[in-house]
């Protein structure tokens, strides 16, 4: 297995049915456009035709990725890129978010019980975290979107194991990140076509026509503000999607750079500066600052002494830039309420608050903005009154305030815990450093500003868990592998020599 798979169809060389799914293909655009003009142009009939296409489309797909478990990574990933799209009516999102998951994941959770990993190392950690999650659905204050979110949470942990329980080498890893990739380039094709299709009242957006002329007068008497510069969102319910789908792609871009040539790099390139460019256009400026630390300290790793030459050099190019066109990069930079952080740390300094009136159980798993519902909440403007669909803006403080702060703790060494024991090791043999560096990293920065790195949700949250299984499955390879060796060393010792080397062993 080489580089070259990385960008494989979903079947293999001698099964490919090209001209079989191009015929159906067509033959299925031709009904449905027969359909519509049979119907007298009835736009519920066609979107009816199209919706059973997709059903059928997805319990296809999902047999192939029952077969084919590294594929469900993608799929995954595109449904979280469906459901956060605008255009969909919210009964249909829940349907389409909540069914397709389970028509992908539910099929592999016999793979992921047969594999055992859940008993091990990590998984089993995961696992009682999951269980802690579950006893604070009994006292949620959103007992329902409580249990919905830790039902949704679990099926994708599972399916991820029984995904990364069939990789056993470097080619594995990196034919996974390619998915993630795939997801990603196929996202902002998305975007290319909205931006030149779309009106820009469905594309763009601004923070200022949210809020009502009478809103926006009284915060400005108590001096506040808000931006008022346009973002664009494409087809997606905010900005801050471009900025997520950003991170996750650069990211694996980045990772996948070196182990493609000619084409593949042109084409990985070419997705890379699209995904920067939108999102410099959608204003995601955390997730841009993720990527850029994250891109220095792995130059910084791998290249040392030229490394710092390099990025030395680069912050004096970024220093001269910034003295020649300082008055106009300031106008950018201090645009918003920036203060606050456009009203951030007022909500966190009652987030924490709140945590602290609960700090051992918190208030139920993923509730979210559930307690600004309280009177005490000092910002009564703004989108801060939709309950538990508002975010935090903070990762590590929404699992405090959901689950407790042990809690939290015990999720943060989980996620870390494989990372640290690989950054410690001088052998890297599935090459999984650049993976840490290059997407671990941006994707912990970005949960400071934004409620990201969810459990194997949304799209950030979800390639976290993805890398997160992978490294975790490292690391117990490893363990495995220095065992066997140190029993193949204790057999060739003479009998009492190894009884002592034993005893040693378990002291």
């Amino acid at each position: 297995m080489n580089a070259e798979d990385l960008f494989r169809t979903l079947e293999p060389v001698e099964r490919r049915p090209h001209g079989t799914l191009i015929t159906l293909a067509f033959c299925a655009v031709v009904a449905m456009l027969s359909l519509w003009f049979l119907s007298g142009h009835s736009l519920r009939l066609l979107e009816a035709a199209a919706m059973l296409a997709a059903l059928v489309g997805v319990i296809a797909a999902s047999v192939y990725t029952t077969r084919n478990p590294e594929w469900v990574v993608l799929a995954i990933l595109l449904t979280f890129a469906v459901t956060d799209m605008s255009l969909l009516d919210d009964s249909v999102r829940v349907f389409v978010h909540y069914g397709s998951l389970a028509i992908f994941c539910l099929p592999l959770v016999p793979t992921a019980l047969k594999s055992g990993l859940l008993k091990r190392g990590g998984y089993k950690l995961y696992v009682c975290y999951l269980l802690w999650a579950g006893i604070t659905v009994i006292y949620s204050v959103a007992p329902l979107y409580s249990a919905a979110r830790l039902l949704e949470a679990t099926m994708v942990m599972l399916a991820l194991v029984a995904m990364v329980s069939q990789i056993e080498d470097m080619d594995g890893v990196y034919r996974v990140i390619g998915h993630i990739f795939t997801g990603g380039a196929i996202v902002f094709a998305i975007s290319c076509l909205s931006y030149l299709l779309l009106p820009a009242s469905i594309t763009w957006t601004n923070p200022e026509l949210s809020i009502s002329p009478a809103m926006l007068e009284e915060m400005r008497k108590i001096g506040t503000s808000v931006s008022g510069i346009e973002r664009f969102q494409s087809v997606f319910n905010g900005p801050n999607e471009i900025g997520a789908f950003m991170v996750t792609t650069v990211g694996a871009g980045l990772v996948l750079w070196r182990r493609v040539r000619g084409a593949k790099r042109l084409y990985v390139a070419v997705v890379l500066a699209i995904a920067l460019v939108f999102a410099v256009m959608s204003d995601s400026r955390t997730p841009m600052a993720g990527i850029a630390v994250g891109g220095i300290i792995y130059i910084l790793w791998r290249y040392r002494l030229k490394g710092l030459l390099f990025v030395g050099a680069l912050a004096a190019v970024s220093a001269a830039l910034l003295v020649i066109f300082g008055p106009q990069m300031n106008v950018y930079l201090d645009r918003g309420d920036v203060t606050t952080l456009t009203g951030r740390t007022e909500m966190w300094s009652f987030v924490v608050s709140s945590i602290w009136k609960r700090p051992l159980f918190g208030y139920g798993y993923e509730v979210g903005g559930a307690i600004f519902n309280s009177p005490y909440f000092p910002l009564w403007y703004g989108p801060w009154d939709e309950g538990v669909h508002v975010s935090v803006h903070n990762g590590y403080l929404s699992h405090a305030e959901g689950l407790g702060i042990p809690a939290a703790i015990f999720w943060l060494y989980i996620m870390l815990m494989p990372w640290v024991y690989l950054m410690r090791r001088k052998s890297d043999g599935w090459q999984l450093k650049s993976v840490g560096l290059l997407m671990l990293l941006p994707f912990l920065l970005h949960n400071l500003a934004e409620v990201m790195a969810d459990d194997a949700l949304g799209p950030v949250g979800f390639p976290l868990g993805v890398i997160w299984v992978i490294a975790e499955r490292y690391r117990q390879v490893m363990i495995d592998r220095t065992h066997a060796e140190e029993v193949k060393a204790a057999a060739s010792l003479p009998p009492p020599i190894a009884v002592l080397a034993a005893r040693n062993a378990r002291g």
